[in-house]
């Protein structure tokens, strides 16, 4: 039982990880394109 939860704890943070990387990427690329559609 403490096995499976902590195996769901790590699957859960693999998985947070990325999409919490992607959100960020996201964000700072749309941000930078309105920056550069500002500046141009």
């Amino acid at each position: 039982m403490q096995h499976s939860s902590f195996w769901s704890l790590d699957l859960l943070l693999h998985l947070a990880i990325p999409a919490l990387a992607g959100k960020l990427l996201l964000f700072l690329a749309s941000s930078l394109a309105s920056y550069s559609v500002d500046f141009i």
